[in-house]
């Protein structure tokens, strides 16, 4: 039996930013997409540079999101059944990011014509894949922790059945 969290062919976990990270195989085999091809000046570093954008724009995410990341952190790293959605919602960030770019590092200014929009009126919540905000909200409850409610007081689920309507 493994012990969580591993590293294996697809992804790495970082244990001092104890987050996981793909690999390029698991973006060549998921998506079809060979990373050294794609990124210029694809060497090592840029490539593992980006991965490492990737996992720290999932992770960021959740960590906004909650008020008990340590917690949430520690589920991740060592719960076997949450790692094939971690490497699901990094995979879809992977995609998100080559195909609409990193539309967090925008900056928005204009400089022709002097202009600095709102941030978040540009970007709104454009940070993350449709699927790390799905996946995000619905794993988590399971661990008594609703990330809508940024809470832990209500009975698990409840709080988030409440959320959504349920």
């Amino acid at each position: 039996m493994a012990k969580f969290p591993y590293d294996d062919e697809y992804m790495t976990y970082d244990y001092r930013s104890h987050r996981y990270i793909l690999t390029p195989k698991a973006v060549l085999d998921e998506l079809g997409e060979n990373l050294d091809i794609i990124l210029v000046n694809a060497d090592p570093v840029t490539r593992n540079a980006f991965l490492k954008k990737i996992s720290r724009t999932v992770y960021n995410y959740i960590k906004q999101q909650s008020s008990s990341f340590a917690y949430i952190e520690y589920i991740l790293a060592k719960d076997s059944r949450l790692r094939d959605t971690i490497k699901e919602m990094l995979i879809s960030q992977v995609e998100y990011m080559l195909t609409d770019g990193a539309v967090a590092d925008y900056s928005g200014v204009n400089l022709a014509k002097g202009q600095f929009p709102d941030l978040y009126k540009m970007r709104g919540d454009a940070k993350v894949s449709d699927t790390v905000v799905t996946e995000s909200h619905k794993i988590l409850p399971y661990y008594g922790f609703c990330l809508c409610c940024n809470s832990m007081s209500m009975p698990r689920l409840a709080r988030c059945a409440l959320y959504r309507g349920y």
